[in-house]
């Protein structure tokens, strides 16, 4: 498989991974999983929400392992590029993806986080205990009634199709089965309270 392929695939469980995260953090709010306890919304953000986080920091990422590919294929993107990856870094996504999802406790500290860090580190990525405007940023409720450059998952799109179309192969598309969405629930319990006092309102 060539370095192009390799990029377009990850691009996919980008695409995936996120969009799954958002309509499902979206479904629960609107009452798709009714007669649920707080135990399982703790879980369903939690699970979701770190999904979103690191698929997030994963791509700033793949633009430094895949950045041949972005200039030869996406070099009127740059600009655009750029400004999505200072807007991961100014919410401190690169960060908690560091320090907390991919790791037991703090460096630091050799802690765990407590509820009270990581709850002020994911307000400070969604920008408020209003989860909508930052999910609706990586996938608005109506896509199609909104141009894909204006959206991260429609800008995956806009990247994706660009080094397949001059790349010239046939698109495949790859399951999302590496996210940290799979193993969450093993750890509800220990992480009770964490996530419940966020909310998806418009």
């Amino acid at each position: 498989m060539s370095i192009k392929e390799d990029a377009i695939h990850i691009l996919n469980e980008f695409i995936a991974d996120i969009c799954i995260g958002v309509e499902v953090l979206k479904d629960y709010e609107n009452g798709i999983y009714p007669n649920r306890d707080e135990l399982f919304k703790q879980g369903i953000y939690r699970l979701c929400l770190q999904s979103i986080f690191l698929n997030c920091a994963k791509y700033t990422e793949f633009c430094r392992e895949y950045g041949q590919v972005l200039n030869e294929y996406c070099q009127d993107l740059a600009k655009l590029n750029n400004q999505v990856k200072a807007e991961f870094e100014q919410r401190g996504i690169n960060s908690f993806r560091s320090k907390y999802i991919a790791h037991n406790r703090c460096d630091k500290t050799k802690k765990p986080f407590t509820v009270e860090e990581i709850n002020s580190q994911v307000v400070k990525i969604l920008g408020s205990t209003n989860a909508k405007p930052f999910l609706d940023f990586l996938l608005p409720d109506n896509p199609d009634g909104v141009p894909e450059i204006d959206y991260f998952t429609g800008f995956l799109k806009v990247i994706r199709d660009r080094i397949r179309q001059r790349y010239n192969k046939p698109l495949k598309f790859v399951p999302a089965t590496k996210s940290v969405a799979s193993t969450g629930l093993a750890t509800a319990n220990r992480l009770a309270g964490r996530y419940t006092f966020i909310k998806v309102t418009s």
